[in-house]
């Protein structure tokens, strides 16, 4: 026959911390026993039992289930699962103020973030980092210390050209070099 163990067997628990995806998780699947029942806690000091019951793995949360086991009339020491689904981490902000140093703030997940662009990654991300053009659409992805991320684009139009109207290089010393605002903006243009 079946040995029956001298002490009530302490469930296994299972945590479960993710970034966040679809679906649902049932709470009471994460505290299994071998023999017995399971009893769900309030607190690790057991308290009033609960029945758990699930959350929506797509929203950050961040919490504790208690349980322990109850076999031929004795019950085991509580036994705790955590239970974290991540925040992901989002453009806060894009600084365009300076098209020299365009840079993206990042709020929610984690730091230290990292950004993905092409084969680059970058700790802090700035477009000049990148070594491309400024103007267009940069799409990238976000990694945040707990691995979760987030695929993000931005867009910055074109700065136009603005030529100056005359030039006369004709040692009067009026107009005698041609200059077009903005062109700093354009590499590879001087």
């Amino acid at each position: 026959g079946v040995a029956t163990p001298i002490t009530t067997p302490i469930p296994i628990a299972t945590n479960y911390i993710s970034c966040p995806t679809k679906g649902t998780l049932q709470l009471s699947s994460l505290v299994k026993t071998t023999f017995g029942s399971i009893i769900w806690h309030q607190s690790e000091n057991g308290g009033v039992s609960t029945i758990p019951g699930s959350i929506d793995k797509s929203i950050p949360i961040s919490d504790t289930v208690y349980a322990s086991a109850m076999y031929n009339g004795c019950e085991s020491s509580v036994v705790k699962a955590l239970v974290i689904v991540y925040e992901k981490p989002e453009i806060a902000t894009v600084d365009l103020s300076n098209l020299n140093n365009v840079q993206v703030i990042v709020e929610k997940g984690t730091n230290p973030y990292e950004y993905t662009e092409g084969n680059k990654t970058l700790s802090i991300y700035r477009v000049a980092d990148l070594g491309k053009q400024t103007f267009g659409t940069h799409q990238f992805k976000i990694t945040d210390a707990n691995g979760c991320k987030t695929d993000s684009s931005f867009s910055i139009e074109p700065i136009p050209l603005v030529p100056d109207k005359f030039f006369s290089p004709n040692e009067d010393d009026k107009n005698p070099v041609w200059n077009i605002q903005n062109i700093e903006f354009y590499p590879r243009t001087d």
